[in-house]
């Protein structure tokens, strides 16, 4: 397995977060097929691809995680965050999702970095992000997560960089 240093870069944006409802779709047909519903009802969480299942994180204040099998077309309750929050950002990176920042209900904005790892279903936590911020978005390039955006408190830097 190829190993690499995370770096996380901060663009300090005012965005918005959507919660959008998305069915699969076969790319060779023209319909939408139903599939088996989420276990946990909830809005503001976020989902990650890895090793062909998706995972769904938190959301309206929970700490939820849940796994679902494309195959089997069946969902899986998993060890949960060890953060109840919602309007987090996730990414992938060597097989692991990162979820990082967000809300937590009754406390504000956080900068908190946990990391699940499917293969263990284990959480580890990592360094906070310097900056605390509700909905902001991630990505991975070049083995580089990128974290942009998000709501903020006034005042802070516009830019920053952080390495795990």
């Amino acid at each position: 397995m190829k190993t690499g240093k995370v770096f996380l870069l901060f663009i300090l944006t005012l965005s918005s977060s959507y919660l959008v409802y998305i069915q699969p779709v076969n790319a060779t047909e023209d319909s939408w097929k139903t599939m088996a519903e989420m276990p946990t009802a909830r809005s503001f969480f976020e989902v990650a691809a890895v090793n062909g299942k998706i995972y769904a994180f938190g959301g309206s204040g929970t700490n939820t995680t849940e796994e679902y099998d494309p195959e089997t077309n069946t969902w899986t309750t998993k060890v949960s965050m060890p953060t109840a929050r919602s309007g987090f950002a996730v990414a992938v990176f060597q097989n692991k999702i990162y979820v990082m920042g967000g809300e937590i209900v009754g406390t504000g904005f956080t900068g908190i970095n946990e990391v699940y790892d499917p293969t263990t279903d284990s959480w580890e936590t990592k360094t906070s992000m310097s900056t605390k911020r509700d909905n902001p978005v991630a990505n991975t390039v070049d083995d580089k997560i990128y974290v942009i955006g998000g709501i903020l408190s006034p005042n802070l830097p516009e830019t920053q960089l952080f390495q795990t």
